[in-house]
């Protein structure tokens, strides 16, 4: 069952299209996560949603009520959509405490104080703030903070939950906190969730589902898994888990439909997937820990040559940044390599071909 549907959403400012026709079906109960670079649309989308923004055309459906519909003429005021959006910034008042926080919107609207008060203690318990209930926004971390926001918009049982890049403002080892639980919150309370992010290990861990978003589409949707083994195109394969891009022409077709392409400099690759045609321009994209630096181009399939350019230090492992076909291909290893020119062993499996992108006019 679609708790949210969004169909054939746009928006434009000036001359900018900011939604080119974002149509999407948010689950009962699922953890989307609207997924893509600053400037691409993702917010405006949750903004729509939460009637922040004013759409140019399209519908917005939240269960069987009708939140915006540009032919019909209707859009309901943002307090009327029931949706609790959490904002980057917390937004949390600073002369009100941690408890008048959270029961500002039920003084909003009008509930009475025996009932306000058990619902604030229960939405404090459900984020683990109640021990601190008296406190000012000021006495409180960042992940304290952005507990009180989240329960603030739980505190009136809203049908959907709007996330805005809430964990940007964490460091790191907050971060990781938090994303855990607010996964879990998430799932105990089963409430329909749209979250915004850029940071592609945030959407991978939390989400049910990712759409990708790329100038104003949705370029792919999916399960995480989906989406980093079966990009769609090279933009989705470099944005969701870094991978290498390599210009290319194919070559030939096998009989099982494998390819063989030529580099700028020559040196040939195979690649099991993909479609494109014979004598065409292509994209390979393989990830950075899928490319093995081996000693000898002999025993192995899919091996090239390369100059090394960098070396980082990382910690746990290497990187390199070396030199192939016109192109700059990152590499992790866990043994450190001094040679200036290596060879490189791209797995056939592993290497995703697709065709090359459009030129703009």
């Amino acid at each position: 069952m679609a708790a949210l549907q969004i169909d054939s959403l746009c928006k434009r400012h000036g001359d900018v299209d900011i939604l080119k026709n974002v149509s999407l079906e948010v689950r009962d109960g699922e953890f989307l996560t609207l997924l893509g670079p600053s400037g691409c649309g993702k917010s405006t989308t949750l903004f729509s949603i939460a009637g922040l923004e004013t759409p140019t055309s399209g519908r917005i459906t939240l269960g069987s009520v009708r939140l915006f519909d540009r032919d019909e003429n209707i859009e309901l005021a943002p307090e009327a959509r029931n949706c609790g959006l959490v904002f980057q910034s917390y937004a949390l008042w600073p002369h009100m405490t941690v408890r008048e926080n959270v029961a500002y919107p039920l003084r909003l609207r009008g509930v009475r104080k025996a009932v306000l008060d058990q619902k604030v203690d229960d939405a404090l318990g459900l984020v683990e703030m109640l021990p601190l209930a008296q406190r000012y926004p000021h006495e409180l971390s960042g992940g304290q903070q952005q507990r009180v926001a989240l329960a603030r918009t739980l505190v009136y049982e809203p049908t959907l939950l709007l996330l805005d890049e809430p964990l940007s403002n964490l460091d790191s080892t907050l971060r990781l906190r938090a994303r855990g639980w607010l996964r879990e919150l998430q799932r105990r309370l089963r409430i329909t969730t749209v979250y915004v992010t850029h940071d592609q290990d945030e959407a991978l861990s939390l989400s049910d589902r990712i759409a990708v978003m790329s100038a104003g589409r949705i370029v792919q949707i999916g399960t995480p898994r989906d989406i980093y083994q079966a990009p769609r195109n090279p933009f989705v394969a470099d944005f969701v888990g870094h991978s290498n891009l390599l210009s290319c022409t194919v070559e030939s077709v096998g009989a099982a439909g494998a390819r063989t392409v030529r580099l700028a400099d020559g040196q040939l690759l195979r690649a099991e997937t993909g479609t494109v045609a014979q004598g065409s321009a292509a994209q390979i994209a393989i990830r950075a820990d899928h490319v093995e630096i081996v000693d000898t181009n002999d025993t192995l399939p899919n091996v090239i040559r390369g100059n090394v350019l960098q070396r980082d230090f990382l910690g746990t492992h290497m990187e390199y940044l070396v030199a192939i076909g016109g192109a700059e291909v990152r590499v992790r290893a866990v043994r450190e390599i001094q040679a200036d020119s290596v060879w490189l062993h791209l797995p056939q499996d592993r290497c995703m071909l697709f065709d090359a992108p459009a030129v703009p006019a």
